[in-house]
């Protein structure tokens, strides 16, 4: 039976099996589009293990894979069944995983002697390691690889993703996120879910997430820094209660880094979290940026330029929105494993309970979105604004299929300051306008009125429809 807004009839399925004998450090490539899914699992009555970015598979237990570019390594041999249909499928002997082994070997070693030291000294604080590089070099596959060898060694590391243009990080896209991972990650899933209303094989964590909105940081530079602040204050108040993510440190993800007018947000987020190394992947010439910036004028701070797996390839602009498209319908009405029932809510515009901000682009020189002004305001009433209200006569059709930010502070009295920089309490999604009667549908994860919560729209992700 179809999910409501998943589309899971139409997925394409193949009766189809083949099999895969993989050599020591050799690695088996594919891809998945959206509209079909791969099963793969380990062959029982063969030796050797695999993983999947740094998380072991079990023996003998299928995996599922829709929509996804993706590679199982083995350092033993092994022997893998797919079920399905790869659109490209592939074994390479010439992989990174050796080089990145050895990072995560560095990065331990610094772990221990963390650990040694007595939890108030400056010795206890584990490495920080900020990743950067250009579009579609693997920057969240070393996090994750990175973050499943910690695991894998009995570590917490706290993992960061200040990428507010891509799937999101246990939350939707358009938000920056932090969580501790002390249990294995999800091999179907990557960094594994957010708490849900449904029972998870893998234990849900508990990220702490603020709401972008827009694709790029340039775009909202100043909110963006604000963001990361507050982000860094967040973490480094949590390290000081969590020894063992103390111990272990800071794994950041980053968004696409690969010319020198990003060198000042750079910079920015290596002093606010403190960075001890970063690892550029993929350009040469950011290498050497970092290089000049960082080797003299902070020698605390390693900078080391890692390579690129041939298994990275160039996602186009359809199938990233696809993959946008899947977390957020996920995270209302779940997959096929774990189904989810979102709850349909009337939201009243003139409610003495109801806030709607939104976000505004700063980086939008020409303004294609002047539509959105409230009545009345030109374009010069949007200078140093980040966030602003929204009069009910402002709410309209434009905002059905985008998905609004409840925010942890009250809808009453909340200042612009507030709202921009406030934790998220989670998503709402618009399914209907009303805007003579002064109300919209929404779709809420829990039942109920929506919170007499602060709520706020971005630009990011772009419209959607999931019903």
């Amino acid at each position: 039976m179809a999910l409501p807004g998943l589309d899971i009839s139409d997925l394409i399925n193949t009766s189809s099996s083949l099999e895969r004998t993989l050599k020591p450090h050799q690695e088996f490539r594919f891809e998945v589009p959206p509209t079909a899914s791969v099963t793969i699992k380990i062959k029982t009555d063969a030796p050797g293990t695999a993983e999947l970015f740094g998380t072991e598979l079990s023996r003998g237990t299928p995996y599922t894979f829709t929509g996804c570019k993706s590679a199982i390594y083995t350092w033993t041999g092994c022997t893998l069944i797919i079920e399905g249909a790869p659109s490209v499928e592939y074994i390479a002997e010439e992989t990174p995983m050796s080089t990145y082994l050895n990072l995560h070997i560095a990065l331990e070693k610094l772990r221990v002697a963390a650990s040694d030291c007595p939890p108030t000294a400056d010795g206890a604080q584990g490495p920080r390691i900020l990743l950067i590089g250009p579009p579609d070099v693997g920057k969240t596959t070393l996090c994750k690889i990175l973050t499943g060898y910690a695991i894998r060694q009995g570590r917490k590391p706290m993992v960061i993703n200040l990428d507010g243009g891509s799937e999101g990080v246990l939350s939707v896209p358009g938000t920056l996120s932090a969580a501790s991972f002390g249990s294995v990650m999800d091999v179907e899933d990557g960094f594994g879910n957010s708490p849900m209303s449904a029972p998870s094989a893998i234990p849900v964590k508990l990220p702490l997430v603020y709401y972008y909105g827009l694709e790029a940081p340039e775009s909202g530079a100043k909110r963006y820094k604000k963001l990361v602040t507050r982000m860094s204050v967040a973490v480094n108040s949590r390290l000081e209660e969590d020894i063992e993510s103390k111990n272990t440190g800071l794994i950041i993800d980053t968004p696409s880094f690969d010319n020198q007018s990003n060198g000042d947000l750079i910079s920015y987020i290596v002093a606010e979290f403190s960075v001890t190394a970063i690892a550029v992947l993929g350009s040469e010439r950011l290498y050497n940026t970092m290089l000049k910036s960082f080797s003299s004028a902070s020698p605390n701070i390693n900078v080391i330029k890692l390579p690129t797996s041939g298994g990275c390839v160039d996602r186009d602009l359809p199938f990233k929105k696809a993959c946008r498209d899947a977390a957020v319908k996920k995270y209302f009405f779940g997959d096929e494993k774990c189904t989810l029932s979102p709850y349909t809510v009337t939201v009243e515009f003139e409610s003495p309970t109801f806030a709607l901000w939104e976000v505004v682009d700063s980086a939008d020189g020409d303004r294609t979105n002047l539509s959105f002004l409230p009545i009345g305001e030109d374009e010069s009433s949007l200078q140093g604004e980040e966030v602003r209200k929204l009069a009910p006569a402002d709410i309209d059709s434009r905002f059905e299929n985008l998905i609004i930010t409840v925010l942890q502070v009250d809808a009453n009295h909340a200042t612009a300051k507030e709202v921009g920089e406030s934790p998220v309490l989670g998503f709402l999604y618009v399914q209907e306008v009303d805007d003579k009667a002064k109300r919209m549908k929404v779709l809420s994860p829990v039942p109920g009125r929506v919170p007499a919560k602060a709520l706020l729209v971005g630009k990011w992700p772009e419209g959607m429809f999931l019903t």
